[in-house]
C-alpha cells in the first residue's frame, strides 16, 4: 500500500464523519471510527461483513433513521478505487440536529401563516419597491379585494390619484431594521369606491437574504374617526347652546365641587364672572360656608341649581 493511501486512511480516521469502503458485493473493507459510533456497532463488527443498510445505484444520496438513538444519518455513495479494484465509499453524517432545525423552521413558518391567514387585521407582505406579495382574507373584509386581485399589485393601486405622494413619501421611510416601527395612518381606496381610513404598523422581517421584505398591520378605524368627529359636533353644539343660556350655568363634580364649566354670566353682588370659577372649588372661591350660602343663594335668584349625570 503506498504512502499516499496511508495518508488518506490516517486523514479519514481523523473525520468526525463517518467513512466506509466497501466492495461490489457491499462488503466492508474500511470504516473509520466515526462510522462504527454513528452506526452505533462495534468497529470490529463491521470490516468484512456486509454493510448493513441497502445501498442502490440509483440512489447515492439516502437518509436513514436509527431506531435505537432516534437519530437520522445522511448516506452518500462515491465510486473510488480501492486497492487497484472498484469500490464504493459512503459518507455518513449525522443530520439529527439539521433536521430538528429545518423542522423547526417549517413549524414556525406554518404558525406564522396560521396567524396572518386568521388575523382580524390585515396583514400585508411587501418588498422595497412596494409590490405585495402577500395579503391575507381580511384584505377582502376591509377593502372588499380578494387574495388573487391584491396580490402582485404596486400599493399606489389602492389609493385614488390625489393620494399618489403618499405611497412616494412612506416608501421612502421605510424601517432598516427589525427594532424600527414605522406608525402612522392611510386613507385607502376601497373597491367600491369609497375611501377608509387605516391605522398602520410596518416592519423589517430580516429573514429573507434575497430582497427586502416587510410586514404591514392595517386596522380600520373608519368608524372610529367618524364616532369620534360626530362626538366633537355635538359638544360643539351644546357649548354653543350652553353659552346663549338666558341665567347662570355651572357644572361642577359632586365629589370634590370643582367647577367644570360654566356660561360667561356675570353675578352683580358677588362681583365675579362664573367664567373665572372653572377649576377652582365653589367653596374656596366663595371664601366661607356664609359667602357659600350667598354664592348659592345669589345662584338661585338669576336660575337654578340642578343634578346632572356626567360620564
Amino acid at each position: 500500500m503506498s504512502e499516499q493511501t496511508l495518508t488518506s486512511i490516517e486523514l479519514m480516521n481523523l473525520l468526525s464523519d463517518g467513512m466506509v469502503v466497501v466492495n461490489q458485493n457491499q462488503t466492508i473493507l474500511f470504516a473509520n471510527p466515526a462510522s462504527a459510533e454513528l452506526l452505533h456497532r462495534k468497529h470490529a463488527d463491521l470490516i468484512d461483513n456486509p454493510f448493513p443498510y441497502p445501498l442502490e445505484p440509483s440512489q447515492p444520496i439516502i437518509q436513514i433513521t436509527l431506531e435505537q438513538c432516534k437519530c437520522k444519518l445522511r448516506l452518500e455513495t462515491r465510486s473510488i478505487p480501492w486497492e487497484g479494484q472498484p469500490a464504493d465509499l459512503i459518507i455518513i453524517r449525522d443530520i439529527t440536529e439539521q433536521e430538528y432545525l429545518v423542522q423547526a423552521q417549517q413549524n414556525k413558518d406554518r404558525y406564522f401563516h396560521m396567524m396572518m391567514e386568521n388575523a382580524v387585521d390585515m396583514l400585508a407582505l411587501f418588498d422595497g419597491n412596494g409590490i405585495l406579495q402577500y395579503i391575507n382574507p381580511a384584505m377582502e373584509r376591509t377593502l372588499g379585494y380578494t387574495v388573487a386581485e391584491s396580490t402582485g399589485k404596486h400599493l399606489s393601486y389602492f389609493f385614488d390619484e390625489a393620494s399618489a405622494s403618499f405611497v412616494t413619501r412612506f416608501l421612502s421611510k421605510l424601517p432598516t431594521n427589525e427594532e424600527e416601527r414605522l406608525e402612522g395612518t392611510a386613507d385607502v381606496l376601497h373597491k367600491d369606491g369609497s375611501i377608509r381610513t387605516l391605522s398602520t404598523t410596518t416592519t423589517y422581517l430580516p429573514e429573507n437574504l434575497n430582497t427586502k421584505i416587510y410586514i404591514v398591520n392595517c386596522h380600520d378605524i373608519t368608524e372610529t374617526i367618524q364616532h369620534e368627529k360626530e362626538i366633537q359636533e355635538s359638544e360643539r353644539r351644546f357649548s354653543k347652546l350652553f353659552q346663549v343660556m338666558p341665567y347662570p350655568v355651572l357644572l361642577f363634580r359632586l365629589s370634590d365641587w370643582v367647577v367644570l364649566e360654566t356660561n360667561d354670566y356675570y353675578l352683580p353682588k358677588l362681583k365675579i364672572n362664573l367664567k373665572d370659577m372653572v377649576g377652582k372649588t365653589i367653596d374656596t372661591l366663595a371664601g366661607s360656608a356664609l359667602n357659600y350660602e350667598v354664592l348659592t343663594t345669589e345662584i338661585s335668584k338669576h336660575g337654578r341649581i340642578r343634578e346632572m349625570p356626567m360620564t
